[in-house]
């Protein structure tokens, strides 16, 4: 189960958040490349998905008690736990400040405050996945993730 947490984390990071969703459309900078692109919500899918991958770390879902991943990892490994709960909540915070609309910060040029954030975003994110890659191989767990 815990293989299966952090390959989910590690792959929604990386791969298919920094990669899929923000990498490619900042890329080729084309509208249709947006991951929701005729609903205009990209954003918030960027910041829901941030979040989702703290929540599966953290479990601080209200309502629901128990023993989160976090917790377990902090028993540990203290600083390892601390550092990756700071790149999680820095990159929560990073997605929630990210301008609006998201097809004119991928439209805009390189040198544009927006793209820039959307690209340190991009790498921030790959850092995670590859972070979270390194937890599991420390407990000894062997999970995968594209960048």
């Amino acid at each position: 189960a815990v293989q299966n947490i952090l390959r989910g984390m590690g792959a929604l990071s990386a791969g298919e958040l920094a990669g899929e969703r923000m990498a490619v459309p900042y890329e080729s900078k084309e509208q249709e490349d947006e991951h929701s692109c005729f609903s205009d919500n990209t954003l918030a899918d960027i910041v829901g998905n941030a979040r989702g991958i703290r929540l599966a770390y953290t479990a601080d879902y209200e309502g629901v008690d128990g023993t989160s991943l976090s917790e377990v990892v902090a028993k540990l490994a203290p600083e390892v736990d601390a550092d990756l709960r700071k790149q999680l909540d820095n990159n929560v915070a990073a997605a929630e400040a990210l301008p609006a609309p998201f097809d004119q910060v991928i439209v805009g040029d390189d040198e544009h405050p927006g793209r820039a954030e959307l690209l340190a975003l991009v790498e921030d994110l790959q850092d995670q996945g590859t972070a979270i890659a390194a937890l599991a191989s420390s407990l000894g767990l062997e999970i995968s993730i594209e960048i």
